[in-house]
């Protein structure tokens, strides 16, 4: 049984790595995926075969538990999932990496409370750093989820030095848990040690600035691996740390990438924006803007040869991304060339805005990565930003005292004409005043995503 047990990891951890890879294709994501539910199956069932054939083995009540909690988690898992609309799906990570976290968590507390206090100190450590970045991780998330959604917008003043005390007083704890420890208040200082990380992941992700919410989601995924192989370490799994070293590298690697494209550090980030806050009349202020109409852009289009889209998180809300497609191949049977320049923070985590044209079946060779995209519309006519806004924002450029400054831009102002597809002025999520509104080639069409698109595509089959 343990031979085949051993087996069954080693067939689970080819299917993680497969999986993983496979999903780095578009065209082979579904399959990816459906390879890493075999392989966790997989390893789930083989981690039972051990445990099974090891002294006194598995008790039956622990098997059933075990299915029992499996099948309870299926069901809650699948109504949150299906409950969550594609557009939501940054949302929806968020909400996972702090069950993750909350999952790894509760493991270290229990391996906490039921530790001897004579035990090796490498153990004891493991699992004290366990509970502080399980819940950690479980606060930052959900604080993540909540501002994700807009139901998190207050301000909390001395956020940076509250965040700073939270982590100084969680770390003091963790070493006297660890070089100090006494029985009588053991369990005290547990409480104090997760009370204290769960304030510290609520401070931790509010200093994120709402531009930067990509790279907090990186992080937390990167943050779920790490514990994930800490648990592995504790229990002697092989899979847990195979599994963790997966999603924890994926997690950091894109993060650095984020942060690559954003211009920035992880420093920063967590610091958040130095420059001066932005009031919103200021965000919304503009003295020249031209409008144009679904008619116009219509009849602009059939008079180009190469058209791009850059879309954002307004085309996500208005589910517009099958209009896009339909567009496409409408413009493509007019001999007219699109392309879809995507940034790398786009929308509201990584890959959204990719997530959402795979979907609509937009073909892969059709979306252009940011430098690509820059250069092509240096020879493209006609520009269409469809619910993006700071990622097209000038003033990254332009403007040295803007919150954004450095950050590199789709730049649309390179095409020889602009049309920003966008419900009312108000501001990205950066919460700034965005100069391309203004500029001498840029037209704004003050219509919802889905009916502008809509609009545009009854125009061009009259």
């Amino acid at each position: 049984m343990i031979l085949t047990g051993n087996i069954g990891i080693f067939a689970a951890t080819a299917s993680f790595l497969m999986g993983m890879m496979i999903m780095g294709n578009p065209k082979k994501a579904v399959f990816g995926n459906f390879l890493l539910v075999v392989g966790m199956i997989v390893a789930i069932v083989s981690t039972i075969l051990i445990q099974s054939s090891i002294e006194n083995g598995m008790q039956w009540n622990n098997l059933l538990l075990i299915f029992g909690l499996l099948i309870v988690g299926t069901v809650i898992g699948k109504k949150i999932s299906f409950g969550f609309q594609l557009t939501k799906m940054p949302e929806l990570v968020s909400l996972f990496n702090g069950f993750g976290g909350l999952a790894a968590g509760l493991i270290g507390l229990v391996g906490t409370l039921n530790f001897s206090l004579v035990s090796d100190a490498l153990s004891s450590a493991i699992l004290l750093v366990s509970v502080f970045l399980g819940f950690l991780t479980f606060s930052a998330s959900f604080i993540a989820f909540l501002k994700l959604g807009g139901k998190f917008k207050k301000y909390i003043p001395h956020n940076g030095t509250y965040s700073v005390v939270s982590l100084v007083i969680s770390v003091l704890l963790i070493f006297v848990l660890l070089f100090y420890p006494n029985i009588n208040t053991y369990m005290l200082l547990v409480g104090l040690l997760i009370t204290f990380s769960l304030i510290h992941g609520v401070f931790f992700a509010n200093g994120v600035g709402g531009g930067d919410m990509p790279i907090l989601i990186s992080i937390l995924n990167g943050l779920t691996g790490v514990l994930t192989v800490i648990s592995g370490i504790y229990f002697e799994s092989a899979i847990m740390i195979l599994s963790g070293v997966f999603v924890g590298a994926t997690g950091i690697i894109l993060t650095v990438q984020m942060c690559g494209a954003m211009n920035t550090s992880i420093l920063k980030v967590f610091l958040g924006p130095t420059a001066k806050a932005v009031s919103s009349d200021e965000a919304t202020n503009y003295e020249v803007l031209r409008e144009t109409s679904p008619v116009k852009v219509a009849a602009d289009l059939t008079l180009v040869k190469k058209v791009v889209i850059v879309p954002g998180f307004g085309l996500a809300v208005a589910k517009a991304q099958k209009l896009c497609r339909e567009l496409k191949d409408e413009l493509n049977a007019m001999d007219i060339e699109l392309k879809f320049v995507i940034h790398p923070v786009a929308g509201r985590m990584p890959g959204h805005m990719n997530v959402l044209l795979a979907e609509a079946g937009i073909e892969y060779a059709d979306i252009l990565d940011l430098d690509k995209g820059n250069d092509y519309l240096s020879e493209t006519d006609l520009c269409l930003v469809i619910g993006a806004n700071d990622v097209v924002n000038t003033a990254a450029e332009n403007d040295s005292d803007s919150s954004i400054h450095g950050m590199p831009i789709v730049q649309t102002y390179k095409s020889k004409k602009v049309v920003i597809v966008k419900r009312s002025l108000s501001p990205g999520y950066a919460g700034i005043k965005n100069p391309l509104f203004e500029h001498a080639t840029a037209e704004m069409l003050f219509v919802d995503a889905k009916e502008a698109i809509d609009r545009i595509l009854t125009e061009l089959k009259m």
